[in-house]
């Protein structure tokens, strides 16, 4: 077994008596380079960007494999007890762009492989043609969870044409493209991208309507990523 493979085997941990270890000829589905075009909000026209071939996560990032993180000192736990299941194989949500850079870090440095949030553009190339754009829809700050479908177990899915599971569905993933940037050039808002795009602070965990400079801010947001 590779580095990567062993590494693998010990970031995941066995949730409820069942192995939550994944599939490593499934772990990151190939997407082919291509280009994409989409519209950001108040944007004047449709941007056009060249996407060279990568590999990204199938599925978004597990609550028990973001729990390895916590327990090694690499990410922040999560602020609020709902945002965990029994089920370590849900995707872990409530997190801040700041949170998603910190897990690639980490896993960078516990794998020797670089990974890294996906851009908007390449999010946009792995869903595929049929990805449609919804409405944003209303949030509720109490507890958004009920505003949705509860979140999908990671082997119940659908599958884009580029073999990752659940793009755009109930969880919102971060990217690393900046929405909105300050006078000094640094980048206050990224794009989290799902059902329908939204802009959230850097810093912000579990925004409430409002909070968003781009309609109503999902506040399920979790992430999956790009292996370089």
């Amino acid at each position: 077994m590779d580095r990567l493979g062993a590494a693998l085997l010990g970031l995941f941990a066995v949730v409820g008596g069942e192995s939550v270890v994944p599939d490593r000829q499934t772990y990151m589905a190939d997407v082919a380079a291509g280009t994409v075009k989409y519209q950001l909000p108040e944007a004047t026209g449709p941007i056009e960007e060249s996407v060279e071939a990568f590999h990204i996560m199938r599925r978004q990032v597990s609550q028990a494999e973001y729990a390895a993180c916590v327990r090694d000192g690499g990410c922040k736990a999560l602020d609020k007890p709902w945002h965990e299941s029994r089920d370590g194989r849900r995707p872990v949500v409530g997190l801040s762009w700041l949170d998603a850079k910190a897990y690639a870090q980490w896993l960078s440095a516990s794998t020797g492989n670089r990974h890294r949030l996906p851009r908007y553009a390449e999010w946009l190339h792995a869903v595929g043609p049929d990805y449609v754009m919804d409405q944003p829809l209303a949030d509720a700050a109490a507890n958004p969870a009920s505003e949705q479908a509860q979140q999908r177990l990671l082997r119940f899915t659908k599958q884009g044409s580029s073999g990752a599971l659940s793009l755009a569905e109930n969880v919102w993933e971060w990217t690393d493209t900046c929405f909105a940037g300050a006078a000094d050039g640094a980048c206050g808002a990224h794009i989290a991208a799902g059902r329908h795009l939204s802009a959230l602070s850097d810093l912000e965990r579990d925004p409430v309507a409002g909070a968003a400079s781009a309609g109503a801010v999902p506040t399920h947001v979790g992430l999956r990523l790009v292996r370089e």
